[in-house]
């Protein structure tokens, strides 16, 4: 997981018509190292006009914590101009945020596809697939049974269905689509 340590805009209050700061501390307090780490800020009309790479940062890893090292945060920051606002009037505002990176949750199982006279033929009985993963938020699952019996439909070939279930189990959202975080979408 990766936990937001400080987001703060200064100076506060900022004056109208100056420059400034936003700034993000980043830790990672997860059991795997991230990588590619982004943060893309939103807010008031003057923040969100500008293009989608003035708004994100790169972090890039941020590695996780272990019995014989720290984690280590890191800090980034934007910069901004207010707008004019008038003379003798205060806006408050609210800036937003969302961390992307990548984490990746490979996975192996081991099946046998048997034909239908094999499965009779070698006296062969179904269990439960095993699978074999690694610490991610995405975990995996594989329903169904091994060895998977194939049969022959009409147009003579064999098929047999596989169903693989992904489950997000971090506190994120994982996203997909696109080459990049601003094409990317997310689902929970």
């Amino acid at each position: 997981a990766i936990s937001v340590n400080n987001f703060e805009a200064t100076p506060n209050p900022i004056p109208s018509r100056q420059q400034f700061t936003v700034n993000m501390e980043l830790e990672n307090t997860g059991d795997s190292d991230a990588e590619s780490v982004y943060a893309r800020i939103f807010g008031p009309s003057f923040i969100n006009s500008k293009q989608t790479a003035e708004r994100t940062e790169n972090f890039n890893g941020l590695r996780s914590s272990s019995d014989d090292r720290p984690s280590i945060p890191k800090t980034s920051t934007w910069q901004f101009k207010a707008p004019d606002i008038g003379e003798n009037r205060e806006i408050d505002y609210t800036l937003h945020s969302k961390i992307f990176y990548d984490y990746e949750t490979r996975a192996n199982t081991d099946f046998r596809l048997v034909s239908q006279d094999r499965f009779e033929e070698e006296g062969y009985t179904q269990g439960e697939p095993t699978l074999d993963q690694s610490e991610g938020p995405i975990n995996l699952r594989i329903r169904g049974t091994t060895p998977k019996i194939f049969y022959e439909d009409d147009g003579n070939q064999a098929s047999s269905d596989i169903c693989v279930v992904a489950e997000n189990q971090g506190d994120g959202t994982a996203f997909t689509g696109g080459d990049n975080v601003g094409e990317a979408r997310g689902y929970e």
